[in-house]
């Protein structure tokens, strides 16, 4: 049983309407996990949000409140030894703060919907979709994902994807193309000129968290 405790909460950004909190949680392995948690209504289906390895949770403060709004419950969490997690950066380990994280979103009655990962972290969705094929859509932000990953991405058989990559970010762009022409109707490719990769795409378009949040949305039970 995770040990979970709620702790301060955060200075919200004017454009969120949101509320969030920092949260702590536990990985498997007894490291403590740095996460802030969007709307507190365990009813909600949640959204789970990866940094890329070059950032932390913070680059998620905007979708994260924009997501809430929508009605998600949304966690986005430090890795291990990035942010304010405990611990040493094991790219290996990754998998186990993920778990952890999702299940945190598993204890209340909500369902996890969802998962979207940046660069790095779109490795780990495709790892816990694998683990937890409940999860419906999975968001990928400049992920240049690996053969295998590819390879285990084109084997799911029935989650949406969304995958956003600019043309001059070239492993991002070649793996979202080859995903989404594999899974067809079940893909959708978002592709930016430049070469911009990761965050940096919110600045250069500003609906794209809206887009991102409309995507989401639309897999919603009527």
């Amino acid at each position: 049983m995770l040990r979970i405790a709620l702790i301060a909460a955060l200075a919200i950004p004017s454009a969120l309407a949101a509320e969030s909190r920092s949260v702590e949680i536990e990985s498997t392995d007894g490291w403590t996990l740095a996460g802030t948690l969007w709307q507190d209504d365990e009813g909600a289906p949640s959204v789970l949000l990866l940094h890329q390895c070059n950032a932390d949770r913070s680059m998620y403060e905007e979708l994260g409140g924009k997501l809430a709004d929508a009605g998600f419950r949304v966690l986005a969490i430090d890795f291990r030894g990035f942010g304010e997690s405990q611990g040493d950066v094991v790219r290996d380990s990754f998998p186990e703060d993920v778990e952890a994280a999702y299940q945190f979103l598993s204890e209340g009655d909500g369902d996890v919907f969802g998962a979207l990962g940046a660069s790095c972290g779109g490795s780990e969705v495709i790892k816990i979709a694998n683990a937890h094929p409940e999860i419906r859509r999975l968001g990928f932000l400049s992920a240049g994902l690996s053969a295998i990953d590819k390879r285990d991405a084109m084997q799911l058989t029935s989650q949406a994807m969304l995958f956003i990559a600019a043309k001059g970010d070239p492993r991002a762009a070649e793996s979202a193309g080859t995903v989404v022409y594999r899974i067809r109707s079940r893909g959708k490719l978002l592709l930016y000129d430049g070469n911009a990769h990761g965050y940096p795409l919110f600045e250069q378009d500003p609906e794209l968290i809206g887009k991102i949040v409309g995507w989401f949305s639309s897999g919603l039970d009527p």
